[in-house]
């Protein structure tokens, strides 16, 4: 998550991480181990129509298990009354991330929040660590 519209969604998923509205609901997601497409889809129901789709497909390119980090961080900081941040990051070495198709989130612990920043290439993900959509499941 390193180019302009990488740094919308990000902002985005941080606003309504911490909209008190959502948090019910992603409380509930979280306690129930909701899967990586239904965190995706919750994000992308309540941004900004222009960004619904890019939010939907960013999150279903991501590794499941790092939308299981950022939920269970999330989760973290909410239980601590904290605040939460996601951010994009560019990669140092972005010939690097593109040519071993690497994704990397840092998740660091502040005194007052959780911030998890995402470093990639946009299209330059392996498919081995990618969910499996909902419709291939069913």
């Amino acid at each position: 998550m390193a180019t302009w519209p990488c740094h919308d969604i990000t902002r985005a998923a941080t606003a309504i991480l911490a909209d008190d509205a959502s948090k019910a609901s992603l409380r509930n997601m979280a306690a129930e181990g909701a899967p990586p497409a239904a965190f995706a889809e919750f994000l992308a129901e309540r941004c900004e129509p222009e960004l619904s789709a890019l939010v939907r497909a960013e999150f279903l390119e991501m590794p499941a298990g790092m939308i299981g980090l950022i939920l269970s961080s999330w989760s973290e900081a909410d239980r601590a009354g904290k605040s939460f941040e996601l951010s994009s990051v560019s990669p140092a070495e972005p010939l690097q991330f593109a040519r071993s198709r690497r994704v990397r989130l840092t998740l660091d612990y502040e005194a007052d929040r959780a911030v998890i920043s995402l470093s990639h290439v946009p299209g330059r993900h392996a498919g081995w660590y990618q969910p499996v959509p909902q419709a291939a499941v069913a």
